[in-house]
């Protein structure tokens, strides 16, 4: 009996969907699950905060010469991004997807989804959890792996460092 009451108490989805390879709920605020948005608000507040406050450009000098670079003649898929950054905080958005598009366009996605997080939470609105159904996961990790080699690619043909 107790585990039917503590079924019926715990809160349900609100909504279920699928779009093809996507499976989609949505989940009230009250469900412990529900509570991610609140760390990437108060994570973004951080990464803004670190972003704007923080001398990057003086703390780049420090940062020691990339070892990959040095070893092999050609840029590591992680080159160009502290610039990058540095390019994104001075108003560049091309310059700085030029540096380095895959992780900079990452950065940018996360400041995104931040923003969304600090709407969600403070509205109190129901969380939206997107998943992947069948083969699609797999198909997700060779699309991730090929942008990885795309864009270590275009590093390389760019002369990255």
């Amino acid at each position: 009996m107790g585990a039917m009451e503590n079924a019926r108490s715990s809160p349900q989805p609100l909504a279920r969907g699928a779009l093809g390879p996507l499976s989609w709920k949505l989940i009230p605020v009250e469900d412990s699950s529900a509570q991610w948005e609140i760390v990437l608000a108060l994570v973004s507040v951080a990464a803004l905060a670190a972003a704007v406050l923080l001398p990057l450009d003086l703390l780049a000098s420090w940062l020691p010469p990339c070892r990959f670079h040095a070893w092999t003649g050609f840029a590591c898929p992680s080159c160009g991004v502290t610039r990058g950054l540095l390019a994104l905080r001075a108003g560049k958005l091309g310059t700085a997807l030029a540096w380095n598009p895959l992780l900079v366009g990452l950065a940018l996605a996360g400041a995104v989804y931040g923003l969304l997080s600090w709407v969600i939470w403070l509205l109190r609105l129901p969380r939206l959890r997107i998943g992947l159904r069948g083969g699609a996961r797999r198909r997700a990790w060779w699309l991730a792996g090929a942008a990885v080699l795309l864009n270590w690619v275009w590093l390389v043909m760019r002369g990255g460092v």
